[in-house]
């Protein structure tokens, strides 16, 4: 099993969506990295090479484009602190179950109140977010997001089994996780900090609105299997939509390639549905002229954070760019 490779040819990714780059790009450029060497994420020079080459200002700067410059540079703290948390678990860890657990049992300590050490460098960086986010957010959206981060850290312990048991998902069990496994979630909690504002909770909880932000979510995370198949197939990429259609339709790889993209293309049509879905939604809950304006910010800033998010995958060096890439067989 995985001995033997195929070349197959990714889709010429389109992004029907909107998106502008923050203006605060070259201010905010260095400051996540100088605070990831003070607390330790980034240790060597050859650490920081690599770290530069993930384009993290970039990041923040593409998925959060009306921030300010100090939430940006915050913002970009969290975005480094994802890429660097992940890539541990490249390797030997991330096919050791009981160990992933442990690593995240110490990481969501920090969400119930531990103060980590500083030479416990990823726990102390993301209790130091915290510190500083914290004030500035309402309660319930801290819960949300502190419910969503723990629910992202445990799904490291469920991809490490997938990895330990050889072990291909269903469509049905892939779905429910991989929602947790990209961090998008967070990605789009943090719009809020992004604009300091509190999206209404009838709104968002509208069941309209869920969809669009479900397909939000997994327009990112079904997408990224794509961009980023070259760069998991160095590990067996048993978490991966590609693989997942393979297995469960019986299919060749090229073709579980093509099906993959034209899921992502309807989920697109979801999102721009709900938007186009949104201020009938709005006039109809009642909402007080405030919460009408945060909600209206809210969904254009979820437009352009999906959308900042397809565009800086697309130019990210985290992936290879190719799209005839060689791939294993199961």
């Amino acid at each position: 099993m995985w001995d033997s490779r195929v070349t197959v040819v990714l889709p010429e990714y389109e992004n029907p969506f909107p998106s502008k780059l923050n203006p605060f790009l070259e201010d905010i450029r260095g400051y996540d990295e100088r605070l990831a060497q003070e607390t330790g994420i980034i240790a060597n020079p050859k650490q920081l090479a690599r770290y530069r080459r993930m384009g993290v200002p970039e990041c923040s700067a593409w998925l959060y484009p009306t921030a300010s410059l100090h939430d940006g540079k915050l913002l970009a703290v969290l975005m480094g602190w994802f890429f660097q948390y992940d890539d541990q678990f490249d390797g030997p860890l991330g096919l050791d179950v009981a160990g992933t657990r442990t690593v995240v049992a110490r990481t969501k300590e920090v969400f119930d109140g531990h103060v980590p050490d500083r030479d416990d460098p990823f726990n102390y960086s993301i209790f130091d977010y915290c510190r500083r986010l914290r004030p500035g957010m309402s309660d319930p959206w801290w819960e949300r997001f502190t419910a969503d981060f723990k629910d992202y850290l445990d799904a490291y312990a469920w991809e490490a089994g997938l990895r330990a048991e050889r072990r291909i998902p269903s469509f049905e069990e892939y779905r429910a996780n991989r929602w947790n496994t990209g961090a998008t979630m967070l990605a789009y909690d943090v719009i809020e900090q992004a604009e300091r504002m509190t999206v209404p909770e009838r709104f968002f909880r509208h069941e309209a609105i869920q969809r669009m932000f479900v397909a939000a979510c997994n327009i990112i995370n079904w997408g990224n299997d794509l961009l980023s198949l070259s760069k998991e197939a160095l590990h067996k990429p048993f978490n991966n939509l590609v693989y997942v259609l393979h297995q469960q339709e019986r299919c060749d790889l090229q073709e579980a390639v093509d099906r993959t993209y034209t899921l992502v293309r309807g989920l697109n049509a979801e999102v721009l549905a709900g938007q186009a879905e949104a201020p009938e939604i709005i006039e109809g809950l009642g909402l007080s002229p405030y919460e009408r304006e945060d909600a209206q910010r809210w969904v254009t800033a979820l437009i352009y954070c999906l959308s900042g998010c397809i565009v800086f995958q697309l130019q990210s060096g985290r992936y290879s760019g190719e799209r005839r890439v060689s791939i294993p067989v199961p």
